[in-house]
């Protein structure tokens, strides 16, 4: 019998004239890794939810959802609380209690669990997590891996059968993300808890999972086991689900004539095998070579002397001696551990935080997107949210230039409604439209991939290159290693509050082992300074 059985699931929303999901049938059985992904909108939260009744959203809902051969809208409600635990993608979103002791105890005092026993239980789920050692801590002061370690721990002391995770690594580091995923991989394997978690950033993903869903415009379009499923769609060749696939299987499959779904590498190691085995006559003769740093003559737009930041008197330093020069015209990423001062330094330089010393020399109009869209959310609708962006009385122009927006973002369904009503990564395509409406010289972006599927992520690329030609400056900070290697032409790390290695996206990615990409570290050892599966292509006779 399966765990879940999902038949014709129809879902809308008040106000949507189109269901959300559109006829559902799957089956998902006990000790199942599930991998849903597909483009922002295409309905994957919206399903994930339908999976726990407590988080169930508000609309009409037809078709049945079974867990145990039981409708789930019969489980009682503790077994439905104990049995099937869900984590965010936000991780402040789910934490209630001051404390880390009190946050794991949360769920099983709701439950009426007996003290010795939540002890107990606490105890040991925060030795296999690694946790124990800040039990005592204030939430307030973990950091994002942390907070969302914590998440997962809370709910696995109620000993689920099953995890539902929305995007949970959505805004964990690279370093975070994987040991996030190493702990869910053995959770599924030690103990066959069945998982089914929704994600956009899938090169550490795939190796674990064993069954992927692919939903496009609120409808099942694909099912299979992990390797075909990469093979499949991959031969399929679908813009839109291209970007989801591991850079290092995309790699195999283009260079491979006679390519196999069940030798299909998922991760460096096993790609690594079968590249190093090459002939040299698949190498074209030429290198590439290093980026060269900017050249001196191209001015500088912003200039920081010695900065300093500090939330209270009394607490730790945040920023500490930074000296950074940014050249007119480049495209800078800022890479670094949670925590470790990269959002709060955007923050200064938007000058929302003042420095406690050091000075800020720039003469550019600043645009700057927070890591919470939110923030920038002031208006009923998506449409007089950008509207107020713009002057009160818009020339052609400036219509014109909104429309192009519009377009180009794909807003155009979303304008009507709330901006809190929006997925994440419709949240962000508004943000990011709100910001450039006011038409900064240097564009301040704080995690702005978050939540975007990769079709998009590829357009915004796009726009932001165009910015670029038209002389604006950017500054983002990231975690998506893949898209910093791709886009950006300039990259620094920030550990600890300081600014280290500014360099050549290139010599950045090549010189490092944790905080590069997956296909860096698959070719390094023959081509050492490729570091994008793009840069590959054109070194290797297809």
């Amino acid at each position: 019998m399966a765990l879940y059985e999902i038949n014709h699931l129809t879902f809308t929303y008040p106000l949507h004239p189109i269901p959300t999901l559109q006829d559902i049938n799957l089956s998902i059985h006990k000790g199942d890794f599930v991998l849903l992904f597909g483009p922002s909108g295409s309905g994957k939260s919206t399903l994930l939810r339908q999976l726990k009744k407590e988080v169930w959203p508000v609309g009409e809902r037809t078709g049945t959802l079974v867990f145990e051969g039981q409708l789930l809208e019969h489980l009682p409600n503790d077994k439905s609380a104990s049995r099937i635990g869900m984590v965010f993608q936000n991780p402040d979103q789910q934490i209630v209690m001051s404390t880390v002791y009190e946050e794991l105890a949360f769920g099983m005092e709701n439950l009426g669990f007996d003290p010795k026993e939540m002890q107990r239980r606490i105890g040991e789920i925060s030795t296999f997590l690694g946790i124990n050692h800040w039990l005592y801590k204030s939430t307030s002061e973990l950091s994002g891996g942390q907070k969302q370690l914590l998440n997962l721990a809370s709910v696995m002391t109620l000993y689920p059968d099953v995890l539902l995770l929305d995007e949970p690594t959505s805004q964990l580091d690279p370093i975070a993300t994987q040991n996030f995923l190493n702990i869910l991989g053995r959770l599924n394997e030690e103990f066959s808890i069945t998982i089914i978690m929704t994600e956009h950033h899938l090169e550490e993903v795939f190796p674990l999972v064993d069954m992927v869903y692919v939903l496009e415009k609120g409808m099942l379009t694909y099912t299979g086991k992990v390797r075909e499923a990469i093979y499949t769609l991959y031969k399929k060749d679908v813009a839109s689900l291209m970007g989801y696939l591991p850079s290092v299987s995309r790699l195999y499959m283009q260079i491979e004539h006679e390519a196999l779904a069940s030798q299909l590498p998922l991760t460096p190691k096993e790609a690594k095998v079968w590249f190093d085995k090459l002939p040299e006559e698949y190498f074209h003769p030429l290198q590439l070579e290093l980026a060269s740093p900017s050249p001196s003559e191209v001015p500088i737009l912003l200039s920081c002397q010695d900065i300093y930041f500090q939330y209270t008197k009394d607490s730790p330093l945040v920023l500490e001696r930074i000296r950074l020069d940014v050249p007119m015209g480049a495209f800078l990423a800022i890479l670094g551990g949670n925590g470790s001062g990269k959002s709060t330094f955007l923050k200064v330089l938007a000058g929302i935080l003042p420095a406690l010393k050091g000075k800020i020399k720039t003469k550019a109009s600043i645009g700057y997107l927070p890591q919470n869209p939110m923030a920038l959310f002031h208006e009923p609708t998506v449409l007089s949210q950008l509207q107020n962006a713009l002057p009160q009385k818009l020339s052609q122009d400036e219509e014109d230039e909104l429309s192009k927006l519009i377009s180009f973002l794909s807003l155009q369904p979303l304008l009507e409604h709330h901006p809190y009503d929006l997925s994440g990564g419709e949240m962000q395509k508004v943000a990011l439209a709100t910001v450039l409406l006011t038409k900064p010289d240097l564009l301040l972006l704080d995690e702005p991939t978050k939540g975007l599927d990769p079709y998009f992520k590829k357009q915004l690329a796009q726009y932001l290159n165009a910015l670029l030609q038209q002389g604006k400056t950017i500054i983002m900070v990231s975690h998506d290693m893949e898209f910093v290697a791709r886009y950006a032409t300039l990259t620094t790390l920030m550990f600890s509050g300081k600014l280290l290695s500014l360099q050549p996206t290139t010599a950045f990615f090549s010189n490092n082992v944790f905080y590069t990409t997956s296909i860096h570290r698959t070719v390094k050892a023959r081509l050492p300074h490729a570091i994008t599966l793009e840069e590959v292509n054109h070194l290797v006779r297809n």
